[in-house]
């Protein structure tokens, strides 16, 4: 992450990914415009330029909706949930997270953000005891998502297995076929 203090160099990563952003629009890419829309509200979020980061969020927002764009508003609205969280416009956050689809259509580890950000936002605003669901909420969810990930790890440990053994197989199938050839070859040679 850039440094807050040091908007050079925020400045430098908002000039490329605003030749980013023209790319994407040159080849009609959404997906990546919106992803690079969000980058640029982050760099005016982390330079302190709220108004800024919230115009260009509220942009994404409505290019998501027009495009039928679902989880390009969700990242969108999320970002836009934790910029009024950070500048403590506590009823903005709300109606933001009021506006986050939710739904199991969402990946585990987007819905790990969402209720992280939730949690964040009861918490903040003395709303313990739903920061305490929610935080119940987080903690199902980073379970989930280590499990999903042990899950793969064992699969692929697994399969890795298999592989090995298959290549084991063929390697002393070659090797008896070579024998074999070898035994045929002296044999041949004794008989002549």
């Amino acid at each position: 992450m850039i440094k807050m203090e040091d908007t050079t160099q925020l400045d430098s990563a908002l000039l490329l990914f605003n030749k980013a952003l023209n790319i994407c629009r040159e080849y009609k890419d959404l997906t990546t415009e919106v992803h690079t829309l969000i980058n640029i509200a982050i760099i005016h979020r982390d330079a302190k330029r709220t108004e800024h980061s919230e115009n260009v969020l509220q942009k994404v927002i409505s290019l998501c909706d027009e495009n039928n764009y679902p989880f390009g508003a969700y990242y969108a609205i999320m970002e836009l949930g934790e910029l009024y969280l950070d500048n403590k416009l506590y009823p903005k956050a709300r109606e933001a997270l009021g506006r986050i689809p939710t739904g199991s259509a969402l990946a585990l580890g987007d819905q790990l953000l969402l209720h992280e950000l939730k949690a964040r936002y009861y918490r903040e605003t003395g709303q313990y005891r739903q920061a305490l669901s929610e935080q119940g909420s987080v903690l199902f969810y980073k379970d989930s998502l280590s499990n999903t990930l042990k899950q793969q790890e064992l699969t692929r440990l697994e399969v890795n297995y298999e592989v090995a053994q298959k290549n084991r197989a063929n390697e002393i199938l070659a090797l008896e076929k070579e024998q074999a050839e070898q035994k045929s070859s002296i044999s041949s040679a004794w008989h002549c």
